[in-house]
C-alpha cells in the first residue's frame, strides 16, 4: 500500500530500496478479460500476466449448460484465492441463460456484477439470442450491473459460411468473408438499442472493426452508459497475420484491414474506445491444422502491456498517459476498483 507521494523521501531504516532512476512507475495493470480454462489455469494465467505487468486479472467463469452460476462463481473463486499470484476478479460468461438466469440476482450477494453473453456461435451452443439477450439485460439492469457482449451476427455468420463452404472456397476465404465489419457493427447497434431498453450498463468486449465504433459514438452522445474494449491484436496485427499463420491467428471477431487498425487507435485517441484488454485464451494450435476444426483464441495475457506501449506510445499515437488509463485508471473504475488500483497516491 502507498503510504506517501513526495520528492526527496528519507530512505533511513528502509527495508529496501529501489531506485528507478530513468525508470517508468506505472499502477499496476488491470486486465479485465482473460479466459483461463483452456491451457492455462487461474494459477498459470497469473503468472503469464505478473510476467508481462499485470498485478489485477478479471477472468470469465464459464458457466457452461447444466451448471449453476452460484457453483461456478464460488469454484472460480476458491481455485483463485487457493493459487493466484495477482490479486483477481470474475465475470460469469453465461452458456444457457434461460436455465441460469434466475440466479444471476443471487451473483450479487457474491460480488459478481458483471455477465457475459454470446451473440454469435450458434453451431457450437453458445449463442444467446435475441430473447435471452433482452431477459439477461433486464435482469441485470434491475441489480445496476454490467452486462458484456461478444457482438457479432452469428446466425447470419452460420448461413454465409454454409454458402461459401457450398461454393467451394477456401477455409480462409470462408472464414474472412462470413465476419464483415458491417456484422459486427450490427450486433453492436442492437446490443446497445436492447440495453437502452432494459436501462443496463452494456460492455463491448474485443472491438474489431472501426466501423463498429459509429453506434458506440451515437449511444455516449446520447447520454447512454457504452463502454467499448479493444485488444492489442486488433491494434497490431492484420489480416495478413491470419493468412501467414492460419489456425494460430484465427480468433473471433477476426484480424482485419490497417484501415481498422488505424481506426481503433483513432478510436482510443478520442475515447470511444474505454480499455484494451487481452483477451487472453491460449489453446493448442499449429500451423498446418484443419483451420475449421481449429478453436478459437490464442495467448496475450503476458504481452497486453508491451505491444500497447510498443504500437501505441512509441509511434506517437498516444500519450503516455492515456496509455495508463485505458490499461489501469478506466477498467478500475468501470469495475469497482478505483481508487484502491489505478492510480499511484497514498492508500
Amino acid at each position: 500500500t502507498i503510504t506517501t507521494v513526495a520528492a526527496g523521501l528519507p530512505t533511513e531504516g528502509a527495508r529496501r530500496i529501489v531506485d528507478a532512476t530513468g525508470k517508468l512507475v506505472l499502477p499496476g495493470i488491470i486486465d479485465v478479460h482473460t479466459h483461463p480454462v483452456y491451457l492455462d489455469d487461474i494459477h498459470h494465467t497469473s503468472v503469464t500476466a505478473a510476467f508481462g505487468g499485470t498485478t489485477t486479472t478479471i477472468h470469465y467463469a464459464y458457466a457452461r449448460p447444466g451448471m449453476k452460476v452460484l457453483d461456478t462463481i464460488k469454484k472460480f473463486r476458491d481455485d483463485g484465492l487457493g493459487t493466484s499470484l495477482t490479486d483477481f476478479g470474475l465475470h460469469v460468461a453465461l452458456f444457457d441463460v434461460e436455465n441460469q438466469i434466475e440466479e444471476v440476482p443471487d451473483a450479487f450477494e457474491l460480488g459478481v456484477t458483471s455477465f457475459k453473453v454470446f451473440m454469435t456461435y450458434a453451431k457450437i451452443g453458445w449463442m444467446t439470442d435475441d430473447y435471452w439477450l433482452m431477459a439477461v439485460l433486464d435482469v441485470v439492469g434491475q441489480e445496476g450491473g454490467l452486462v458484456a457482449v461478444h457482438a457479432e451476427n452469428g446466425l447470419a455468420t452460420d448461413y454465409l459460411e454454409d454458402k461459401y463452404n457450398r461454393m467451394g472456397l477456401s477455409a480462409l476465404d470462408v472464414f474472412t468473408r462470413t465476419r464483415p465489419n458491417v456484422l459486427e457493427a450490427e450486433a453492436i447497434n442492437r446490443a446497445i438499442a436492447m440495453a437502452r431498453v432494459a436501462d443496463c450498463g452494456l460492455y463491448i468486449p474485443h472491438v474489431s472493426a472501426a466501423q463498429a465504433l459509429a453506434p458506440i459514438r451515437r449511444a455516449r452522445e446520447e447520454g447512454q452508459v457504452v463502454y467499448a474494449e479493444t485488444c492489442p491484436q486488433y491494434l497490431a496485427l492484420t489480416e495478413e497475420t491470419l493468412w501467414e499463420r492460419r489456425p494460430q491467428a484465427k480468433i473471433g471477431p477476426p484480424l482485419r484491414t490497417p484501415e481498422d487498425n488505424q481506426g481503433l487507435w483513432q478510436g482510443i485517441q478520442d475515447g470511444t474506445i474505454d480499455t484494451v484488454a487481452s483477451d487472453h485464451a491460449p489453446k493448442p494450435k499449429e500451423v498446418d491444422d484443419d483451420f475449421f476444426e481449429a478453436a478459437y483464441g490464442s495467448p496475450q495475457a503476458e504481452t497486453l502491456l508491451t505491444i500497447t506501449y510498443d504500437a501505441g506510445v512509441n509511434t506517437g499515437r498516444i500519450s503516455l498517459p492515456r496509455l495508463v488509463q485505458v490499461l489501469s485508471e478506466t477498467p478500475a473504475r468501470i469495475f469497482g476498483y478505483y481508487p484502491q488500483k489505478g492510480i499511484i497516491a497514498p492508500g
